[in-house]
């Protein structure tokens, strides 16, 4: 994955040397929305005979940074140069623990939280319709930080205990680099001013272990500022 990030860092500075007319806008952007970080794996079924259960719910995201953009007649390319916050809640239930007999012994359950932050060039190609625009392309990333926590409970055999582990650095145990799809909307209030909605979806497992699965996915809206 390496490669890809580095064609885009490529294309990100092919962009923006581009000649500086009026056509250019440079600016800062901020967005806010959620993200959802789902798990897929044999030990992660929605169901199971053990009455496993395991949910995947959005959490809080943001992304913040530089953009600039080359327009043309109706269209444009554009690039930008962020900093991504993907987070999402994992909720793991397995109330009917039971030993080799068949026997019930107790319960497991836990939440786990993954907050994962991402230097990340997105870009892409747009069209202008009078005040809204639409665009679409790709955006890769490197992992910058990677946390993953993991509160709960166990009570098996008579023995209750609580736990929560915190593992900060777990980039060691991911794949640093993602790409994939993204595409957005946004309308001009002025010439300074711009609101915008975007989606990304990531493409490649998060996990390095392959027996899991793991992708990222976020809904952004927020504000551009023409400098």
């Amino acid at each position: 994955m390496v490669f890809p990030f580095k064609l885009f860092f490529l294309l990100f500075a092919l962009i923006c040397n581009l000649p500086v007319f009026a056509q250019s806008i440079y600016g800062i952007k901020l967005n806010v929305g959620i993200s959802k970080i789902p798990v897929r794996s044999s030990g992660y079924t929605s169901t199971s005979s053990n009455s496993t259960i395991a949910s995947h719910h959005s959490s809080p995201s943001f992304a913040a940074g530089g953009f600039y953009r080359y327009n043309f007649k109706n269209s444009y390319f554009g690039t930008e140069l962020i900093y991504d916050l993907f987070s999402g809640v994992q909720k793991y239930h397995q109330d009917h623990v039971t030993d080799e007999a068949g026997t019930y012994i107790g319960y497991i359950r836990s939440r786990v939280v993954r907050k994962y932050g991402y230097l990340a060039i997105p870009v892409y190609y747009g069209h202008n319709f009078n005040r809204f625009s639409i665009n679409y392309g790709f955006q890769a990333g490197y992992m910058l930080t990677g946390d993953i926590r993991d509160v709960g409970e166990i009570y098996l055999s008579g023995n209750y205990s609580k736990f929560d582990n915190l593992h900060d650095n777990a980039t060691q145990y991911l794949n640093r680099f993602t790409i994939g799809p993204r595409a957005a909307v946004s309308y001009d209030l002025n010439d300074k001013f711009s609101l915008e909605i975007n989606a990304y979806y990531g493409l490649n497992n998060v996990y390095k272990d392959s027996v899991f699965s793991q992708r990222v996915m976020q809904i952004l809206g927020g504000i551009r500022f023409n400098l």
